[in-house]
């Protein structure tokens, strides 16, 4: 099964289910590929999934990390 085949409203339960209000694309695509069972290529992930128009990027940054903070999301209409 491919990101593309994920449905909204499938991807919606699972995140009410699995992740926090708020979540890094990294713990997102974690989540995803422990349900697919195969690692994704980062960058076509997350333009993949951005272009599906239901995350919303937060404007504050995840904190507490030495290097470059992540952005944090969450999914719209939720």
């Amino acid at each position: 099964m491919s990101l593309s085949k994920l449905s909204k409203s499938k991807v919606q339960k699972i995140q009410l289910i699995i992740l926090p209000e708020t979540f890094t694309m990294n713990e997102l695509q974690g989540l995803y590929e422990t349900i697919l069972g195969e690692k994704l290529i980062r960058s076509n992930f997350q333009r993949k999934t951005l272009g599906l128009g239901i995350l919303e990027r937060i404007v504050k940054k995840m904190t507490g990390a030495a290097n470059k903070a992540p952005f944090l999301y969450r999914f719209i209409g939720i």
